[in-house]
């Protein structure tokens, strides 16, 4: 069996897990086919609440080797995603420089940390660096910067870059020749991890013990998930949906303390936590999440059960919206063949018919087929050919940008379908 059943919490061991969310036996939305007949595997999709810790995570793990192998999002495509990597190296920067912790917060058994700093250059370490966006950004800020990137296409185009990239999966095993660093990130990968909590011990490791090291994590916000009704962020990649309260207990089983939580637009609403090993003052944001969380009741299964009924009522709406366009003599394309874009298109049932194609940038995606449905993924292009009267912006997350690339159609009297949170047309 490629895949394995999740019993228990990867964070807190527990076994009360409750169902809130299945979206039935369901392709990997990354894995694209080179032709619309092409075979393709199914896996459940099904989406596990615990009631000790607070974190959502799916009921099977599929083997990473199959979901990494050549993966096809490319995180310098969108420039939103470019511009908000360029403010984060620019934000960690200011908070290594003004923050001179002086002593460890525990000995570990992997050996006493040692507080003080000096004034060598920053170094940082990315954790599934991608294409080498983000080192790319903390490289103009100054940083030695290192990648590790298990899927081989990125890491080339990162190595490509200048950026010295390990092809690899991390793992204690595979970051022991990677030197000490000052600054370990790791955005929109824990979520993707099986074992978060030798993920974070293998970095905490290479956290310099004569600086002020700190780990920086992004994730994609349970609460914008269930609030904002972001069904299709629910894919195979994305093992794990967190709240602070999850996070903050992964974290300290690893040794670290969260002492600063920002809360980011990108990818839908973000949190991007702060740790270390060694002693933060804490900064206000941390409470003022914390008091949040108790109060919304993100913390507790009703807010979750209410989430799949909304889930069902946009399905059913955008379902209706797309046939009263066909019916009309109206034609549709999407924009966005993104992990989220070709999990809403499949759980919705579009196939061609629905959707005649859908646009996407990124030219490793081009040519390709969407599983299941069959749709084609074509470039920016073919919009001068199709004229299509409405785009359904599947990135929505994107939906600025990519409406912009659109200008032209826009003058031509083509609208926008905006999906997510609740559907409009624009």
């Amino acid at each position: 069996m490629d895949y394995k059943v999740v019993t228990s919490c990867r964070i807190c061991g527990s076994t009360d897990l409750h169902s809130y969310l299945n979206l039935g036996e369901t392709p990997l939305a990354n894995a694209l086919l080179d032709h619309p007949d092409s075979e393709y595997c199914t896996y459940p999709l099904e989406l596990l609440f615990c009631t000790e810790c607070s974190l959502s995570q799916l009921s099977i793990v599929v083997d990473p080797a199959i979901l990494y192998k050549d993966y096809p999002y490319h995180s310098s495509v969108s420039e939103t995603f470019k511009t908000h990597c360029r403010e984060m190296a620019k934000d960690v920067k200011a908070i290594i420089d003004s923050n001179k912790p002086w002593k460890p917060i525990e000995n570990t058994k992997e050996g006493t940390l040692s507080g003080g700093f000096h004034d060598l250059t920053h170094s940082v370490l990315d954790i599934a660096c991608n294409d080498g966006c983000l080192l790319n950004e903390f490289r103009n800020e100054g940083f030695n910067v290192m990648g590790v990137e298990p899927s081989t296409n990125l890491a080339n185009i990162s190595s490509s870059k200048g950026i010295t990239t390990v092809n690899d999966f991390w793992s204690e095993e595979s970051s022991r020749n990677i030197p000490l660093c000052d600054v370990v990130t790791a955005t929109n990968v824990l979520a993707h991890v099986d074992d978060p909590k030798s993920f974070l011990v293998s970095a905490r490791k290479k956290l310099s013990s004569y600086k002020n090291g700190i780990i920086v994590v992004e994730v994609p916000y349970a609460y914008n998930m269930i609030t904002n009704v972001q069904f299709d962020t629910v894919y195979h990649e994305h093992l794990s949906y967190f709240t602070l309260k999850s996070l903050q207990t992964l974290f300290n089983s690893c040794g670290m303390r969260i002492f600063r939580v920002d809360q980011k637009d990108i990818h839908g609403g973000s949190l991007r936590v702060y740790a270390s090993p060694f002693y933060y003052k804490e900064h206000e944001s941390v409470s003022e999440l914390e008091q949040f969380e108790e109060n919304s009741g993100i913390l507790t299964f009703p807010k979750y059960l209410n989430y799949s009924r909304d889930v069902e009522q946009i399905k059913e709406n955008l379902i209706l919206l797309i046939e009263w366009i066909r019916e009309n003599g109206k034609r549709v394309v999407g924009y966005g063949a993104s992990a989220k874009g070709i999990n809403l298109i499949n759980y919705c049932g579009f196939k061609p018919s629905d959707l005649l194609e859908v646009i996407d940038d990124t030219p490793h995606k081009q040519g390709k087929y969407i599983p299941k449905s069959g749709i084609p993924i074509v470039t920016r292009a073919a919009l001068d050919y199709c004229r299509p009267d409405y785009i359904l912006i599947l990135a929505w997350n994107f939906a600025d940008e990519l409406m912009k690339n659109c200008d032209l159609q826009r003058t031509r009297g083509c609208k926008f379908i905006i999906p997510i949170p609740s559907m409009r047309i624009v």
